[in-house]
């Protein structure tokens, strides 16, 4: 036997030849120990065919090399072996004169090291496999070029989607928001130990918005490659209580704060009024400013009651949900037109409605009459004239294929400067039409009116001109009409 062909036989690494096209030319019999595969079923097929796939281009590319520059490479790949696993391997390869030609010949060796890492994490990930299916965090690796290489079942649980969709892409396609800052933080260049960070993606099947609360470690494998280890856990439901927790106590700040602001003014007046009554009770030519001085303090106190109860509404509609119901609108109208003449009783109101003798149902409920009250009682307050008229027009109107019942406020008031007309009904605008304060009402009225699915705004009861008056209009999605005999 050849000297040459004893060693190639006998000696535990696989030599082979390839040719041009990284074809085995030749390959010894020792093959088949590491592969499963013998030399003649390798033969005349490309060495690629028997490579991981993620290995392709990094093995293709070095061959290349070896053939155009003539320097020998050294690389490591993973060998396809006949029963469906990838070997660790390592290879050489250089270009050697064989026969009066120069050939790419190489050298293949099983990586060792590398497959007693793999056994031994195999025996680690079984050792911890019932530990990890009992914990609802989701468990994964991402290596330095951002790929998930690993992660855990339980990722189905928080994303719909099974672990094999995600293995093999980068963590940032599936990032919705403070992507920057977390890629700062994973880094290839940072020095990481231990980080914590929130993450927000969102649910693949139906695209809901998820926050994760995520731990990370960065270790270095047995093969010297840097590995991100990262433990994250759903906290959608913690971060959506914080944000009703955050919302009430803005909420609560903002009815503290305008109940302050309009008490004290209520408060003030009452004081300066009283004061003056003390002044004057025993003049009797003053008996005229006693009798306003009465006027004013009963007025602050309507102010004040419809304060508290603007207060309590308003409360009501942000904690609870209200199913509409068919409300008389023609009912909630009178008892609105009764309250405030009751509580102005000094102040000359002529109120006309106007409608077609049609009885009005809209999908409302018992706060409608609130709404209807706070509307006239701004009519009222915002009137410098000695009579105020409020015309009152109710009708129907269809819009977008919804038909509502339309309700027109239309006074002879001071009226709403066209930069106020949105910023009246807004929260935190205590100040309402030139400063004289009590902007809650209109606040309450829009939530109610919204909480019905209808709509609120003021137009100029004279177009173009703000000061003649205005026009408050609430549109109400219609329940039923039929024919109404006037009272």
């Amino acid at each position: 036997m050849d000297g040459i062909e004893f060693i190639i036989k006998n000696i535990a690494d696989v030599i082979m030849e390839l040719d041009s096209e990284l074809a085995v030319v030749f390959i010894s019999p020792k093959i088949y120990d590491v592969s499963g595969y013998r030399s003649t079923e390798i033969l005349g097929n490309s060495i690629l065919d028997y490579v991981h796939p993620e290995d392709h281009q990094k093995l293709k590319k070095s061959l290349r090399e070896v053939i155009k520059t003539e320097k020998n490479i050294s690389l490591d790949f993973r060998l396809k072996h006949k029963n469906g696993n990838y070997v660790p391997t390592s290879f050489k390869c250089a270009l050697v004169r064989l026969n009066e030609k120069i050939v790419p010949m190489a050298v293949l060796s099983e990586n060792v090291d590398q497959r007693r890492f793999e056994v031994e994490l195999k025996e680690y990930v079984e050792k911890y496999e019932n530990l990890v299916q009992y914990t609802s965090d989701i468990i994964a690796e991402i290596d330095m070029k951002g790929i998930i290489k690993y992660v855990t079942p339980q990722v189905y649980d928080v994303t719909g989607e099974k672990p094999e969709f995600f293995l093999g892409k980068k963590w940032t396609a599936f990032a919705s928001s403070n992507i920057d800052d977390v890629k700062k933080l994973l880094h290839p260049s940072q020095p990481v130990d231990e980080i914590e960070f929130d993450y927000e993606t969102v649910h693949i099947r139906n695209q809901s918005k998820i926050w994760l609360e995520v731990r990370g470690k960065r270790f270095t494998d047995r093969q010297g490659k840097k590995r991100d280890l990262i433990i994250a856990r759903d906290v959608t439901e913690k971060k959506k209580a914080e944000e009703r927790l955050k919302k009430a106590f803005e909420k609560e700040s903002f009815y503290k704060k305008l109940f302050t602001h309009d008490i004290n003014n209520i408060l003030h007046i009452i004081q300066t009024s009283l004061s003056l009554f003390t002044l004057f009770q025993n003049d009797s030519e003053k008996a005229h400013e006693l009798t306003h001085l009465v006027k004013m303090m009963k007025e602050q106190i309507v102010r004040g009651t419809l304060l508290v109860s603007n207060v309590r509404r308003l409360s009501e509609i942000e904690n609870q949900y209200f199913t509409p119901e068919s409300v008389d609108v023609c009912d909630a109208l009178r008892s609105a037109i009764k309250f405030v003449k009751e509580g102005f009783q000094n102040t000359k109101i002529d109120i006309n409605v106007k409608f077609d003798g049609n009885l009005f149902f809209a999908q409302a409920n018992e706060l409608l009459a609130n709404v209807f009250e706070n509307i006239i009682m701004n009519a009222v307050k915002y009137n410098d004239n000695p009579l105020v008229e409020i015309s009152i027009k109710i009708s129907t109107e269809s819009l977008e294929d919804v038909d509502y019942v339309k309700i027109e406020f239309l006074d002879n008031g001071i009226g709403v400067p066209d930069e106020k007309k949105e910023q009246i009904f807004q929260e935190g605008n205590a100040s309402l039409k030139g400063g004289k304060g009590m902007g809650f009402g209109l606040t309450l009225v829009k939530k109610i009116v919204e909480s019905y699915r209808g709509r609120v705004w003021v137009e100029d009861r004279v177009k173009g001109d703000p000061s003649s008056g205005s026009n408050f209009i609430v549109i109400i999605p219609k329940q039923i009409s039929c024919n109404y005999n006037k009272k």
